[in-house]
């Protein structure tokens, strides 16, 4: 019974593609992927953003990843803290040190994140995909799924996507959110 004071709603990743929006074609089909303590992701096709549409639109991380469980269960930072269950300063400490249990957790999850960006850049053809969060400060987890993109990727389609992180990515969403206000009022 709850009639909040507000009339629009973003989740994160509506949020960051909104703030991504300036760079890219209106007539684009542009995509953010958000990769925090879950995964989030937003879409655009020809300037309108998909959960406009469908309002649960964007659950990427509740993509099912083979017959062994969703893509947050393994790309995603709380997927990362369970499997080493360590702190994310004691990942860190131990990247750094080249232990190579963690390491393989890192390169297995940013394996699983690239085997899912690779099965949406196969589906939906998008232009540009950014990506933003805080997994994506673990070394090697970036460049693991950049590489599953490139495998697991039709190579022309893999060509013709764009996959960069977004510009200040630790202020994205707050800009995105700002930026989509202004435009409401």
């Amino acid at each position: 019974g709850w009639t909040p004071p507000f009339d629009a709603v973003l989740n994160d990743g509506e949020a960051a593609l909104v703030a991504a929006m300036p760079s890219t074609p209106a007539d684009s089909v542009t995509m953010v992927v958000g990769l925090g303590t879950g995964i989030v992701s937003a879409l655009q096709i020809n300037g309108v953003r998909l959960r406009a549409l469908r309002p649960f639109a964007g659950e990427f991380g509740h993509m099912p990843l083979g017959r062994s469980g969703s893509l947050d269960e393994h790309a995603s930072g709380a997927a990362i803290l369970s499997q080493t269950n360590l702190s994310a300063d004691q990942i860190h400490l131990r990247l750094a040190a080249q232990d190579p249990a963690t390491t393989a957790v890192i390169q297995s999850a940013g394996e699983a994140l690239g085997l899912g960006l690779a099965t949406l850049i196969q589906v939906i053809h998008p232009s540009a995909i950014g990506l933003y969060g805080g997994t994506l400060r673990y070394p090697g987890y970036l460049q693991a799924a950049l590489q599953a993109i490139a495998k697991y990727t039709d190579s022309a389609l893999h060509q013709q996507c764009r996959v960069t992180l977004l510009a200040d990515p630790e202020t994205v969403v707050a800009r995105g959110a700002l930026a989509a206000a202004a435009q409401r009022s």
